[in-house]
C-alpha cells in the first residue's frame, strides 16, 4: 500500500517519475530509516553517532532523488500538462531557492504516501475483518463502474459508503494520533492563558476515541458516517486532519482521491481475507502503523 501509494503521488504530482518498482523500493528504504529515527527521538532520546550516520546516508539518498525530479521536470519542455511541481518551479518569487524547492518537494512527497499508505493499510484489514462491510462496498463499487471507467472526481459523489469507510478507517485505526501548532498571538482557553508562540500539542486521537461521542469506540462502524449520525455530531469531534481549520492538511482532498481511486481499483477485481489466527497492534507514533499481517487475495469473477 505504501509503494501504491508513493508511485500515486510521485506520478500526480511530480510527472514521470518512479517507472520501476526498484525505485519504488530504494526510495522507500531511504525514507523507512529517516522516518524510524524521528520516530525512535520520540521513544529513544537523542540519537548516538550510528543513528546520526545512517540518518544522514538516508537523508542524502532522498535528496538525491528530490534533486533528480526538480531537474526532471525543469528539462522537460513539451508537457502535456502541470503538475505540482511546475507550479513551484514557476513560482520563484514564493519559492525563491534551492532549499525551499527541495523542502516542498520532499514534504509533499511524504505526505503524499506515508498518511495514505497507512490508511489503505488500516481500510484493508479492516474490511478484512469485517467482510460484511467489504460486500457493501463491492456492491456500490460494481454499481457504479464498469470495467473500463475511468475514476474522475466527479465520480466521489457516487461512492458514499466507500467515503464512509475511509472516514471509519481514520477514526477507529487513529490514524493520525496528535497534531502540533504554535499561535502568533496568545489565546485563553477555559480561562487559561497560553501565550503567543507556546507549541500546542492537539491530542486528536483522544476525541477520535471518546466514548461519549463514539459508543464502543474500538468497533469498527463506516454506518458511525452515514447522513443521518453525522448531522447529529458536532463539527469539531471528527477532525483527522487537525484543528487547524484553513491551516490544516492542505492535502487531504487529494489523499481522499487517491486512498479512494486505489480502493476501488483493488476490490472491484478481488476479495480480500484475513489469515487465520491474524492479530494486529496499532502502533502510535507520528503516525499510527498497523503491525505486519497477512492477506489473501480472491479475484472476483
Amino acid at each position: 500500500m505504501l509503494a501504491g501509494a508513493l508511485k500515486a503521488i510521485m506520478q500526480t504530482s511530480f510527472g514521470d517519475f518512479f517507472k520501476s518498482d526498484k525505485q519504488i523500493v530504494e526510495f522507500e528504504d531511504a525514507y523507512d530509516i529517516c522516518w524510524g529515527e524521528m520516530e525512535a527521538q520520540l521513544t529513544k532520546g537523542p540519537p548516538d553517532e550510528e543513528r546520526i550516520k545512517n540518518f544522514n546516508e538516508a537523508l542524502k539518498k532522498l535528496k538525491n532523488v528530490a534533486s533528480e525530479v526538480i531537474a526532471q521536470r525543469k528539462k522537460l519542455k513539451n508537457k502535456e500538462k502541470n503538475v505540482f511541481l511546475d507550479f513551484i518551479l514557476e513560482n520563484a518569487d514564493v519559492f525563491s531557492s534551492e532549499d525551499e524547492i527541495f523542502d516542498n518537494t520532499i514534504t509533499y512527497i511524504i505526505g503524499g504516501f506515508h498518511t495514505t499508505g497507512n490508511l489503505l493499510t488500516w481500510a484493508i484489514y479492516y474490511l478484512g475483518l469485517h467482510p460484511e462491510c467489504q460486500e457493501k462496498l463491492f456492491a456500490e463499487i460494481k454499481e457504479n463502474f464498469k470495467d473500463d471507467d475511468v475514476l474522475t472526481m466527479d465520480h466521489m459523489k457516487l461512492l458514499p459508503y466507500t467515503r464512509q469507510v475511509l472516514d471509519e478507517t481514520l477514526r477507529a485505526s487513529m490514524l493520525a494520533p496528535y497534531a502540533a501548532r504554535y499561535s502568533d498571538y496568545a489565546v485563553s482557553v477555559c480561562g487559561h492563558v497560553i501565550p503567543a508562540k507556546t507549541p500546542l500539542l492537539q491530542s486528536l486521537g483522544t476525541t477520535l476515541h471518546d466514548p461519549e461521542i463514539w459508543p464502543e469506540p474500538e468497533r469498527f462502524d463506516p454506518e458511525r458516517f452515514s447522513p443521518d449520525q453525522v448531522k447529529n455530531r458536532d463539527n469539531l469531534a471528527f477532525v483527522p486532519f487537525g484543528f487547524a481549520g484553513k491551516r490544516k492538511c492542505p492535502g487531504y482532498r487529494f489523499s481522499y482521491f487517491e486512498a479512494t481511486v486505489l480502493l476501488v481499483k483493488l476490490l472491484k477485481n478481488f476479495k480480500v481475507e484475513l489469515v487465520e489466527g491474524t492479530k494486529v497492534t496499532a502502533v502510535h507514533q507520528l503516525v499510527t502503523h498497523a503491525t505486519d499481517f497477512w492477506v489473501t487475495c480472491e479475484r472476483r469473477d
